[in-house]
């Protein structure tokens, strides 16, 4: 099987919520996720489209959304987001900045906050009362050559 065609806003939601016939009630998945910024689909997996150049196809990560509370219960949650703002940071080349959306407020967060978790330690997770419930994937341009 081969992807055809990608869209330009790649969105993964996580199933974190499901339903337990021991308690007779739906329970959150608090199983930690980590999650990379950037994201390649490579030519092996993209079918061959006449006409169409072939190369690998690029995103990087745009949103996060996270949900909050009671690990134990669907009920109770509330919602975060982390959104990555093209051109607040003037100071770095890119001038990109991470920013935290929770509900009234707005904070400016560190690239290593979004990111400094040990890839090597599956057991350590990036935000510990929080669980990564949809990752949102911007697909970038390949430049010409």
């Amino acid at each position: 099987m081969h992807i055809e065609v990608l869209p330009p806003i790649l969105v993964l939601h996580l199933k974190r919520f499901l339903y337990d016939a021991a308690v007779d009630d739906i329970v959150k998945i608090s199983k930690p996720v980590q999650f990379v910024p950037e994201l390649e689909f490579p030519l092996e997996i993209m079918a061959a489209i006449v006409g169409k150049s072939a190369e690998p196809v690029h995103y990087k990560l745009c949103g996060v959304l996270y949900c909050h509370g009671d690990s134990e219960s669907a009920g109770g949650q509330y919602y975060t987001v982390y959104v990555l703002h093209p051109n607040l940071n003037r100071v770095r080349d890119s001038g990109e900045a991470w920013l935290r959306i929770d509900g009234n407020a707005v904070s400016v967060v560190q690239h290593e906050e979004m990111f400094g978790w040990d890839e090597n330690d599956q057991s350590e997770d990036p935000s510990e009362d929080q669980c990564v419930y949809m990752l949102f994937y911007c697909r970038t341009v390949s430049a010409q050559i």
